[in-house]
């Protein structure tokens, strides 16, 4: 559990400056308002932490019902990949809210949040299945 604690803390050491200096970049290249608020300091902190969060108990969980390590590999990379396909449902819905939060949102900006979660679970990925 330590060692699961402590790919947690890398995952978030290595995505919050990250992906604060990605939405900085992102905010100024996607023609969003700047104050955007998926590309903003709070959203792409918990997105941090709290894919980092879920990503460790999972591992936690999975690890102690599949003992074979190939099997866990396999189940681990199919399951992020599913979940990265069902979080493209966030930027995908702004095409169509009328919230006013979210006014002026480009295709770029709704590309650049799947990239920043692509990054977040990759990211988890390795750091949670290196040896």
């Amino acid at each position: 559990m330590t060692d699961v604690l402590g790919r947690f803390l890398l995952a978030c050491a290595i995505l919050m400056p990250t992906l604060l200096l990605l939405g900085q970049v992102f905010l100024r290249v996607t023609g969003v308002p700047s104050g955007y608020p998926p590309l903003t300091a709070l959203p792409l902190l918990s997105g941090a932490v709290g894919g980092s969060l879920i990503s460790a108990v999972g591992y936690l969980i999975l690890s102690a019902l599949i003992r074979d390590q190939k099997t866990l590999l396999t189940v681990l990379v199919v399951l992020a990949v599913l979940l990265l396909i069902a979080s493209f449902n966030l930027p995908w819905r702004l095409s169509y809210t009328r919230s006013l939060r979210f006014v002026g949102v480009t295709p770029s900006a709704q590309i650049a949040q799947a990239l920043l979660h692509c990054l977040v679970v990759g990211t988890n990925l390795v750091v949670l299945l290196r040896r």
